[in-house]
C-alpha cells in the first residue's frame, strides 16, 4: 500500500513539473496567408507556415493546424489547463525518415540526437505539456522508420497570451538545427 502511494505521489509531482512549464503557444490555422521566410544570418534556421512540411534531422513535420482551447479530452478523460490558463493544440504529421525507430518529443533531450520543441510567443518561450494517459499526444511516442503518425502537441500558456498573440513561432530543435513555423491561433471555446 506505501509503494502504491508513492508511485501516486510521485506521479503527481512529475505531472505537475511538466504541466507547470512557462510553456505558452497559440497556434491557428489559416490556409497559406503567411510567407515563409528564411533568416539570412543563420543557414541552419527555417520558418515555414502551417500546412507546410519541413525536414529537421530525421524527422518531416507538417502542421495542419492550431488552437486555442478550454480543455483536451480523451475518451474517458478530461485534461484542464490551471486556472487562468488555456492550452494551445497543434495538430501535425511527423514521418521519420531515418534508418532507426526514434522517439518524437521524449520526456528528455540528452545530447545532440533527441528533437524538443517550444512555442515562441512576445519572446517568452513554453514547452510542450506532456498529458499522461492522454491517446493523440505526440510527446513520447515512438516512430518507427518511414512511418508517419498523426497528432496533437500541446502548450499550456496564459489565457490572456492565447487570446491577444499573433507573433507566435514553433520551434523545433535537434542538435545544432532548427526548424520553425508561423503560427496563427484560432481561438476556440469549449475543448477537443
Amino acid at each position: 500500500m506505501k509503494k502504491i502511494i508513492l508511485t501516486m505521489f510521485a506521479l503527481l509531482i512529475v505531472c505537475s513539473f511538466s504541466s507547470c512549464d512557462s510553456s505558452s503557444e497559440n497556434f491557428a490555422s489559416e490556409e497559406n496567408t503567411a510567407s515563409t521566410e528564411k533568416d539570412d544570418n543563420d543557414n541552419s534556421d527555417s520558418t515555414g507556415n502551417i500546412t507546410d512540411s519541413q525536414t529537421i534531422g530525421y524527422w518531416e513535420i507538417t502542421i495542419n493546424s492550431a488552437e486555442s482551447i478550454d480543455k483536451v479530452k480523451n475518451s474517458n478523460w478530461e485534461f484542464a489547463p490551471a486556472k487562468g490558463n488555456k492550452f494551445v493544440v497543434i495538430n501535425a504529421d511527423v514521418k521519420n525518415t531515418g534508418d532507426d525507430a526514434h522517439a518524437f518529443l521524449p520526456y528528455m533531450v540528452i545530447g545532440n540526437s533527441e528533437i524538443s520543441a517550444k512555442l515562441v510567443c512576445n519572446e517568452t518561450e513554453y514547452r510542450s505539456t506532456e498529458l499522461m494517459g492522454y491517446s493523440a499526444g505526440l510527446n513520447k511516442t515512438t516512430i518507427a522508420p518511414s512511418e508517419f503518425k498523426n497528432g496533437n502537441i500541446i502548450f499550456e500558456v496564459p489565457g490572456d497570451t492565447a487570446l491577444d498573440s499573433t507573433d507566435m513561432e514553433l520551434v523545433f530543435t535537434l542538435g545544432d538545427d532548427t526548424c520553425s513555423f508561423s503560427i496563427f491561433l484560432n481561438t476556440l471555446r469549449g475543448s477537443i
